[in-house]
């Protein structure tokens, strides 16, 4: 093996790929913003988890609004994971509300029948 092989495979070897695009260092990969990533996950929790589910879309839906302002600042990648959180935040809190309204109504009618067996 000669010197040129050697750096060459050296030098594959270092650098990265992203995409198609080559990236010569981990430097200038852009990070995702954290509270894009919370925003999402308090987006997907508020659509299985019950009753709770309103106030996790709710903090989901601020964490995006702050992460959009961040990421204006900062430069940082997560517009994809702002906007599926935010979309999963808003129809977690529509079918929780829309289970609590079911409830509501199902338990007036069962309470409110005259079951008489005479």
């Amino acid at each position: 093996m000669n010197e040129y092989t050697k750096n060459e495979s050296f030098a594959f070897n270092n650098r990265i790929y992203k995409g198609r695009k080559k990236v010569e260092n981990m430097s200038e990969i852009k990070r995702s913003n954290s509270k894009a990533i919370v925003s999402l996950i308090m987006g997907v929790l508020s659509l299985f988890i019950p009753i709770i589910g309103i106030i996790l879309g709710i903090l989901g839906l601020i964490f995006a609004s702050k992460s959009k302002q961040e990421m204006n600042l900062t430069g940082e990648s997560g517009n994809g994971l702002v906007t599926a959180g935010k979309v999963c935040s808003i129809i977690g809190i529509i079918l929780n509300v829309l289970m609590i309204l079911i409830f509501m109504v199902f338990f007036y009618f069962v309470v409110n029948t005259d079951i008489s067996t005479y």
